[in-house]
């Protein structure tokens, strides 16, 4: 028993030693290309200016467009939404279009067809450097929508709920897009 706890503890030793010096400053390598950093913090005069949809990602992928390659980004299986973006005004004044698809054409309804694009006005801000804050009324209704913003350089992303999901692809509930759920949208710069 005592040959055995002198062998655990020799052991012990040899792998201590072999991990602290085997990390030295000297020997750490960083490769910039897999570097990504994600800006917790955005200034009003970063987000203003004209920013297009680059990115609706969805929670599982899907091929809509039946080209036998499912993507989680929708914007690679529908045209539907290539109109939608955002214009941040520096007096506090927005607009915003979003795209729509509806579920209900074709022989067994499992077809889509691209809705009417719908154009939105309203009022935004900045609040705790990196939450996005939207007022505007649709169809006479007041909405506030706060978004914790992602921004890594030219882009920025949010998550939206089921219910802002619902609002963007329109599905009767046997289509092939009844287990789609939205789960962010990503905006590039455009000027």
């Amino acid at each position: 028993m005592n040959n055995l706890m002198k062998y655990r503890n020799l052991v012990l030793s040899i792998l201590f030693v072999v991990l602290f010096t085997a990390c030295e400053a000297d020997s750490v390598e960083v490769n910039s290309e897999n570097l990504q950093v994600t800006n917790l913090t955005i200034t009003k005069s970063e987000l203003e200016g004209e920013w297009e949809l680059s990115g609706m990602i969805a929670e599982e992928p899907v091929d809509l467009n039946n080209d036998g390659v499912a993507s989680r980004n929708l914007l690679d299986e529908a045209s539907c939404f290539d109109r939608m973006n955002a214009v941040f005004n520096a007096d506090g004044s927005f607009s915003s279009i979003n795209g729509r698809l509806d579920f209900n054409s074709g022989e067994n309804g499992d077809s889509f067809t691209c809705g009417i694009d719908r154009q939105d006005f309203g009022a935004w801000d900045l609040k705790d450097d990196n939450i996005l804050m939207l007022t505007m009324t649709i169809n006479g209704q007041d909405y506030l929508h706060e978004k914790d913003l992602e921004v890594d350089g030219n882009t920025f992303s949010f998550k939206i709920t089921k219910f802002e999901s619902d609002e963007y692809v329109n599905d009767p509930g046997d289509s092939q897009a009844s287990h789609v759920s939205i789960l962010s949208l990503e905006y590039a710069r455009v000027n």
